[in-house]
């Protein structure tokens, strides 16, 4: 009796099509890693908008420091995208001093203002307030 073959020819060009799909997924999901990657041995900036980094940027090739760079990154962020950030919003700062090899980290996350309670988005009923009325107004707003 003969063994039949893993790979027959039959099976391989009946399987053509999702070997074909396989290989160009994987090409696409590498490339984009690949493509994504970047390095620098001067600096890096970094910002979820095209706008705010190429303003931080221009700061740095006018002789500005990494600080000014990215003040001016964030103050761009707060026009592009005033939905997403924010001068009385939270942030991570991680600052690198060459001259003292010296490392800075700063957690600005937003905390409740001191006198929040666990009740603070209950009506006086007890029931949860709806997401318009929790969201609009100084109740969810976070302080640095």
């Amino acid at each position: 009796m003969k063994r039949k073959q893993m790979f027959s020819k039959k099976k391989i060009y009946k399987n053509l099509p999702l070997i074909i799909f396989t290989i160009v997924v994987f090409y696409i999901v590498l490339n984009f890693f690949l493509e994504s990657f970047r390095e620098s041995t001067r600096y890096m900036i970094s910002s979820s908008h095209p706008l705010a980094t190429q303003a931080g940027e221009k700061i740095l090739k006018r002789n500005g420091n990494a600080i000014d760079a990215a003040i001016t990154t964030q103050m761009v962020l707060n026009v592009v995208e005033p939905q997403s950030s924010g001068i009385g919003g939270g942030g991570f700062l991680l600052y690198y001093d060459k001259k003292n090899k010296h490392i800075e980290v700063y957690d600005g996350r937003e905390v409740a203002p001191k006198k929040a309670q666990q009740d603070l988005f209950l009506r006086v009923d007890g029931n949860p307030l709806n997401h318009s009325e929790a969201i609009l107004g100084g109740k969810s707003v976070g302080v640095p």
